[in-house]
């Protein structure tokens, strides 16, 4: 008999996303060192590695694989968790790396002669400062405008009571994203990278209920995410838009097939600090990598050079998960919990009693 509720996971850690976050992060990397370069500074790397172009111009899909394992990973880790439990679990994971990333990132383009006004800075500390009118500091923070946003999804659904019906929501979701594209439109919460999120969330409902509705929103879900892939192909690029649309549509499969088989029950050598240092990475490699790629690379040594910024981007992600992360997170959480989560859960526990009395009292009338 099918529950009416979606259940909490197991505490077992699935210690092999940790390894494809990892590979999504170095993906990304290669691929903006050695196929997309800087677009105000000739990167001398993009004209030594044909090979490696070729191959890694579709690396730039780490990041829909990073918003598809988001997908998975956050309802997984939302699940019979309080709603202030998992707002202090989210900001304690982005802000402290992303903070001293930001601050690291803005002190060496201000040292390299690039300017950086106060107030970009300042914009920037929100995540999202485009909705104050300023630019990234770093042009690969767009990404974690999306994250935000479907965080803040996610925590609306706890406040409300409404993530155990999980289900519904993203066959819902994915109906009216279904419906939007036949008729044209793209509206923005219904489309674009908004369809690998709910393509995790589904992943996720397929793994652990194989409901006929969590199947039908899987099949929208991926079929979106590869035509929006398609779509979404840089004109300039020399790599396959179709290629690109089948690798994602890839993703969606390799996935469901490796949350079933045996390697996700596998105990997975320094998973978790290699998971840890996904993030770092990503914030770290591109204007601090692309840098020392322009200042390092000669024709006699590109590939050294390749390797050594490469090298220091992951060694710098260590020491930012080590020194930074993990230690600030273990300082804050106490205080988090306190000041933040359990005002959170009473305004929630408060609202939902409001609620249950005014359900009563019009039933009663």
């Amino acid at each position: 008999m099918l529950q009416t509720e979606i259940q909490p996971p197991s505490s077992e850690r699935a210690e092999w996303l940790d390894y494809v976050r990892f590979l999504a992060a170095v993906g990304v990397m290669i691929y903006h060192y050695t196929s997309n370069g800087y677009p105000d500074q000739a990167t001398a790397a993009v004209t030594y590695f044909p090979v490696i172009t070729d191959i890694f111009a579709y690396g730039y899909l780490g990041v829909d694989l990073f918003f598809i394992v988001s997908g998975y990973v956050v309802v997984r880790s939302a699940l019979g968790r309080s709603a202030g439990s998992f707002a202090v679990s989210r900001i304690l994971r982005l802000y402290p790396a992303f903070v001293f990333c930001l601050c690291l990132t803005s002190l060496f383009l201000v040292l390299s002669g690039s300017s950086i006004e106060l107030s970009q800075f300042a914009a920037n500390l929100t995540m999202m400062p485009m909705r104050f009118q300023q630019p990234f500091v770093d042009g690969v923070y767009w990404s974690l405008t999306y994250e935000i946003f479907f965080y803040g999804c996610v925590f609306v659904l706890l406040c409300t009571g409404l993530l155990r019906r999980l289900d519904r929501i993203v066959l819902i979701w994915s109906l009216v994203a279904l419906l939007s594209f036949a008729v044209g439109a793209k509206p923005f919460f219904f489309s674009g990278y908004f369809t690998l999120f709910a393509g995790g969330c589904a992943l996720y409902l397929v793994g652990t209920t194989w409901r006929p509705t969590a199947l039908v929103s899987l099949l929208v879900c991926a079929a979106l995410s590869v035509v929006e892939a398609f779509e979404r192909h840089p004109a300039s690029s020399t790599s396959s838009a179709a290629l690109a649309a089948l690798i994602v549509g890839g993703f969606f499969f390799s996935f469901l097939g490796l949350q079933h088989s045996p390697l996700a029950r596998l105990k997975l050598p320094a998973s978790s600090i290699l998971g840890a240092m996904s993030y770092p990475i990503y914030l770290l490699h591109f204007e601090l990598g692309i840098m020392a790629l322009n200042h390092l690379v000669t024709p006699r040594n590109h590939t050294a050079a390749l390797v050594m910024v490469m090298a220091g981007i992951v060694l710098a992600a260590l020491g930012v998960v080590i020194v930074v992360e993990r230690p600030v997170r273990a300082l804050l959480s106490p205080f988090a919990a306190r000041y933040i989560s359990t005002p959170i859960n009473l305004v929630v526990a408060k609202s939902a009693a409001i609620v249950k009395r005014s359900q009563k009292a019009t039933a009663s009338d």
